[in-house]
């Protein structure tokens, strides 16, 4: 999983300096991968370890408020919003980084 959040990081960081919206667009297709990964991640976590025990880790919390907030930035917030603003919200996604 460390692999794939780094992955996730470099390209988040690649895709703020790219104007070209035919390579966004694949940006975009990697973003939704990725969210697919970390929320099965939780799902199997929660399945596994059981939903109590889930949210007594601060870092289970921490993992599914990330998820949660890039479902609402990506699928609500930027259908309103776009721009810079957009992927200025997304690089805050390197958050996830601090868990590393």
């Amino acid at each position: 999983m460390l692999g794939i959040t780094i992955l996730n990081c470099v390209l988040i960081i690649v895709a703020f300096f790219i104007d070209d919206l035919e390579t966004l667009a694949v940006f975009n297709t990697f973003d939704t991968v990725f969210l697919v990964i970390y929320a099965t991640d939780i799902l199997v976590k929660i399945i596994a370890i059981g939903i109590f025990d889930f949210f007594d880790d601060g870092w289970n919390v921490f993992d599914l408020s990330l998820v949660i907030l890039q479902i609402c930035f990506d699928y609500i917030l930027f259908n309103v919003v776009s721009g810079n603003i957009v992927q200025s919200i997304k690089a805050n996604r390197i958050l996830r980084l601090a868990k590393i």
